[in-house]
């Protein structure tokens, strides 16, 4: 291709691949936005959390705490650092996020191009640009819909920065090693630290990148290999900067006990083979046959399998082959072997063959091995359309009319999954269609309709519509994994917001059975005995109170709330050994003081004991109105009409215009004889009503 006609397809394949994703730039925030955007601390700092970024696991920002949730961890700063940067210049914007990724996409995808263009060079005038293979073999990666995940949702930016400073380094690479010029042994030492920085998995291109020179270039195996120092150098950094913030280089030396960290948790180890067989079989099927999409691979969506099953036998066979054709190519340096090469290599570190990932699989992880597919497609494709393959009219014409469908058929399932990542209530009750057994998938669905069931503009017929399928969602979730915390805690959240207090505490109660300490629950808890309380549901707010107690007994608000709930049930004794206790554990607890003055003086009738613990409350808080109220109605009962007055005075400066205040007033001067005041208050009482 002449240089002059380079521009044409860089500006389309920039088109392409930008309009595609065009309608993506109206979409909010989604799935794991919310721990690298929304909810994180390092992120909200703007670029003055770079420093923390690069200095700790990706979790930190979210959870507060040192946390490895995943065997490994996750040291990927530099699209972190990216969602600092936008936040300090556009705020919350998920607009604008998905305008870098998609700008981010569309350049990755010209580089591409150029990248290629130096492994399969075309003579001038002998191909028309259009059916030149690195254009064939873009095209086919621009446009494949399995790069969705990766681009239609924000976090996954972390697999555009990753793909696209790898390639980046092997664009240099080839420069580097053609002349020796270190110019450009800097720039790919650079965007290989860069790469690294975004996401673990461009180590993979450690492999790759001496791979390419020997299919492509005639430089030695010993020129190859000494070459590879500038790889080594940026790795080495990584590394260095990874045990910094992690405290470990590689591993972290145990894996999680939770199923939906460690699918492969009740597996034995030939089961778990077969089932990465399994997975490895689908990610083949995404490839020629993206349909159904889907953003949860979670168990048990893809299920436990042995050696026995048909899918695990072929793929297994299908794998061996590929391995077999790549080898076998090597000395031929055939470009489709070297698409198989690129394919199983970046493939390798997502795989779960080598290392757990923490989940069985997902398309994301397709997104830097789709570029091989698109190699040995695009490959074959090119020859049968230019003839080169088999010679004859027809079969050229068959494969034109062929790339024209597949670009046709992939453009458009691109565009239409797009709309699902809208947002979180849009991907979930989408998805959990097609990942039917996933429990993650039927939890999150229910979340998200427990979400606009009580949103403000909901209609109440579609609130508990919503409400009840919510509930399906998650008890289907539930029935598969007993044990999933946040499942339990959305399953007494439905039932709350229902009205059906009695399944409420026994949800939030086998929640606690699986994380006694999960706060959420507690708080959640506490909140429905307090509703219980206040609608007379006294006894599930006893139940949760008690509850509550026994897992953080020093709980003062615990031990006030059960007091209240006593109280209302007559059981006055219980409620003062209550309050008695949480004057204990808080002695500047007033409300506590105030109601014991309030029992003593109007249950029990001992106006001394009652005054005694009313002025123990008022001393921590000094303008408390009911406190100040509660003694002047205590010292009127003792007939100390002028303490009595007193109190409500300092009652009415805080709240002035209170129409009971006015009465109580009223009735003290007309106790104490004096008519005219009396009837001057109970006006002024009047006219505040």
């Amino acid at each position: 291709m002449s240089k002059q006609n380079i521009a044409t397809p860089l500006i389309l394949i920039f088109s392409v691949s930008f309009i595609l994703y065009l309608n993506t730039l109206g979409h909010e925030y989604a799935l794991d936005d919310t721990m690298m955007i929304t909810e994180n601390s390092f992120t909200h700092k703007g670029v003055s959390g770079l420093a923390e970024i690069f200095t700790n696991d990706a979790f930190v920002g979210f959870f507060g705490e040192e946390k490895t949730l995943l065997e490994g961890g996750r040291y990927r700063p530099l699209s972190h650092a990216s969602f600092a940067i936008e936040y300090e210049l556009f705020g919350l914007n998920p607009h604008a996020s998905h305008f870098f990724n998609t700008l981010f996409y569309a350049l990755l995808c010209c580089l591409i191009f150029l990248t290629l263009k130096k492994l399969f060079p075309t003579a001038a005038g002998k191909t028309k640009w259009y059916i030149t293979l690195p254009f064939v073999i873009t095209l086919l990666y621009a446009i494949h819909p399995v790069h969705t995940e990766a681009v239609a949702n924000i976090k996954g930016r972390d697999e555009l920065m990753s793909m696209f400073f790898s390639i980046a380094t092997l664009y240099f690479y080839l420069d580097f090693i053609g002349n020796k010029d270190y110019k450009y042994g800097v720039l790919t030492g650079f965007c290989f630290l860069l790469a690294l920085l975004s996401k673990e998995n461009s180590l993979t291109f450690i492999a790759v990148i001496p791979i390419t020179v020997h299919y492509f270039t005639t430089h030695s195996l010993k020129v190859n290999l000494k070459s590879i120092y500038i790889l080594l150098i940026p790795v080495l950094v990584f590394f260095l900067l990874r045990y910094n913030a992690l405290g470990f280089f590689v591993g972290a030396g145990k894996e999680s006990g939770e199923l939906l960290n460690n699918p492969f948790l009740h597996a034995s180890t030939s089961e778990r083979y077969a089932t990465v067989f399994y997975t490895l079989a689908v990610y083949l099927k995404l490839l020629f046959f993206p349909y159904p999409l889907t953003h949860d691979y979670y168990p048990e969506h893809i299920p436990i399998v042995g050696w026995d099953h048909p899918v695990v036998l072929l793929s297994f066979v299908v794998y061996v082959v590929l391995l077999f054709v790549a080898l076998k190519s090597l000395n031929k340096r055939h470009p489709a072997g070297y698409g198989i090469w690129f394919y199983l290599l970046t493939l390798s570190i997502v795989s779960n063959l080598f290392v757990s990932i923490g989940t069985f699989m997902n398309e994301r992880f397709l997104f830097m091995p789709s570029l091989g597919f698109a190699m040995i497609a695009g490959y074959y494709l090119q020859k049968a359309i230019t003839g080169e393959l088999i010679k004859g009219k027809v079969i050229s014409t068959i494969a034109m009319v062929l790339f024209v469908l597949i670009i046709i058929s992939f453009s458009y399932k691109t565009v239409d999954r797009n709309t699902v990542w809208k947002d979180d209530y849009t991907l979930f009750t989408t998805d959990v269609k097609t990942s039917k057994n996933s429990v993650k998938v039927n939890v999150s669905a229910g979340g998200a309709l427990i979400e606009r069931a009580v949103a403000p503009r909901t209609r109440e017929n579609q609130r508990e519509k919503k409400l009840l399928k919510a509930i399906s969602y998650i008890k289907r979730g539930l029935d598969m994994h007993s044990e999933y915390t946040a499942g339990w805690l959305l399953l007494g959240n439905a039932y709350f917001h229902l009205g059906e207090y009695e399944r409420a505490f026994e949800a939030y109660l086998s929640c606690l059975e699986t994380s006694p300490r999960y706060e959420y629950a507690l708080s959640n808890l506490s909140m429905l005995g307090k509703k219980a309380l206040n609608e007379n549901e006294l006894e599930i707010a006893r139940k949760s109170y008690e509850k509550l107690i026994y897992l953080k007994t020093q709980h003062a608000e615990y031990y006030f709330q059960l007091a209240l709930v006593f109280e209302k049930k007559e059981d006055y004794d219980r409620a003062v050994k209550n309050l008695e206790k949480v004057v204990s554990i808080d002695s500047t607890y007033y409300r506590a003081l105030r109601k014991h003055g309030e029992i003593e003086g109007k249950i029990f009738g001992n106006i001394e004991k009652s005054v005694k613990y009313l002025e123990e409350a008022l001393k921590i808080s000094p303008n408390d109105v009911t406190t100040l109220e509660n003694l002047g109605v205590a010292y009127g009962i003792a007939g100390e009409f002028e303490e009595s007055l007193n109190y409500f005075y300092r009652a009415l400066e805080q709240k002035p215009g209170d129409v009971q205040l006015l009465r109580n007033i009223s009735l003290s001067y007309r106790r104490m004889g004096m008519p005219d005041k009396a009837q001057e208050y109970f006006e002024k009482s009047l006219e505040a009503e």
